[in-house]
């Protein structure tokens, strides 16, 4: 008798998987119990090994869902480079693949008379009686069977339940990824999410590039710019670039894209090319600061204030509070070195945050009302110029 218990590592088999693992049942698992003969010590010793079955499947469920939760996160993905999404995650529960295939195993056909004769070679998974195989009804139920054997079901019962569990991650991630490349804008904002934060951690090499002039040449960056539809090549490469490739294109771009914008390293950190009007508004500003004499900005005399910086914050479109500490070195310098300027000085970034914590005593339509007087005044002044 040939029985194939080999598991391609599809999405088929997922899905093939899915729909076997729930129709086990009391029924199925003693009709593929009386196939054999076996003896309580038997039928301990396998309890033993389903228990401990499971508790790997327990460790990999653990480490599925946390996977889940950023697999379809990240644009570039090294699991991908070799295998497909699938396999990837049936690698990542091969102890859970290991323990079906023992428990649908040891409840299978024992001989050749047993087997459904529409096939030559059945598969395991699919033909056992514990899941989709032909089976009679037991006319007694438990009843005539000891503690012994419900113990066992019950594991099987428990260790089951988790591989579904396991298999329905793997499918729902493999969902997500498909859903994901047939919505380009969804994947586009991925990829500029994941773009900033390489961007953040690659600040140094960045810098070292652009001081050097380096003419860095990069296809993926090439291709992305040479594509008739940009945004649907961004969605083609999802999950089809390495993290080394992808790092190497994001230090490629943000050198040539600071070079043709004319950015420096913290302009391209906090607000990026796309929002080029935005930093020429800024400069412009800061540059004429000292002559902007209908605003209160300093809180001592020559000290550009906290109050003045927390809703310049705002005008600037940086609303993120981790962002803050570079904001300010970046509006410190750049004031500091305008030419007339007026001021000594700019305070702390604890000066600012003290001047937020003001604000959670002040109604939010009144905070609206003040920032949107601000940004009309600043909007007003830039404008002369």
């Amino acid at each position: 008798m040939v029985i194939e218990k080999h598991l391609e590592k599809t999405e088929e088999s997922l899905i093939m998987l899915d729909n076997s693992l729930p129709q086990a049942s009391v029924d199925r698992f003693l009709y593929g119990l009386k196939l054999h003969s076996w003896d309580e010590a038997a039928i301990m010793a396998f309890t033993v090994k389903i228990r401990n079955s499971h508790s790997y499947a327990l460790m990999e469920n653990t480490r599925l869902n946390k996977w889940k939760l950023t697999f379809n996160d990240e644009y570039a993905t090294d699991h991908n480079t070799y295998f497909s999404t699938a396999e990837s995650a049936m690698n990542r529960m091969r102890s859970t693949l290991k323990g079906i295939t023992d428990a649908v195993m040891k409840f299978c056909y024992r001989s050749n008379k047993q087997l459904p004769i529409d096939v030559d070679s059945p598969v395991v998974f699919e033909r056992t009686p514990l899941l989709k195989g032909p089976y009679s009804k037991d006319m007694f139920g438990t009843d005539l069977y000891g503690k012994t054997v419900m113990m066992l079901y019950e594991e099987l019962v428990s260790y089951l339940n988790t591989a579904e569990d396991n298999v329905t991650i793997c499918l729902e991630v493999i969902e997500r990824e498909n859903y994901l490349r047939q919505h380009v804008e969804e994947v586009n904002n991925l990829h500029d999410k994941c773009f900033e934060e390489t961007l953040m951690h690659n600040r140094s090499i960045i810098k070292r590039f652009k001081e050097s002039n380096a003419n860095l040449d990069n296809d993926i960056m090439k291709a992305i710019e040479d594509a008739e539809d940009a945004q649907q090549m961004i969605a083609d490469l999802f999950h089809v670039l390495n993290v080394e490739e992808w790092n190497d294109y994001v230090i490629c771009k943000a050198v040539y894209d600071a070079n043709k914008v004319g950015l420096d390293k913290k302009e391209m950190f906090l607000w990026g090319k796309e929002r080029t009007e935005q930093v020429m508004r800024v400069r412009t500003l800061l540059l004429h600061l000292s002559d902007l004499k209908d605003m209160k900005i300093e809180k001592h005399e020559g000290m550009v204030g906290g109050e003045f910086l927390l809703r310049l914050f705002e005008w600037c479109h940086i609303k993120d509070k981790k962002y803050y500490s570079i904001l300010l070195e970046y509006l410190t310098d750049k004031i500091l070195s305008a030419p007339d300027c007026r001021f000594t000085g700019v305070v702390k970034i604890g000066a600012v945050k003290a001047e937020k914590k003001k604000l959670i005593s002040i109604e939010n339509d009144e905070i609206t009302r003040r920032q949107n007087s601000f940004n009309a005044a600043i909007d007003a002044f830039v404008a002369k110029y």
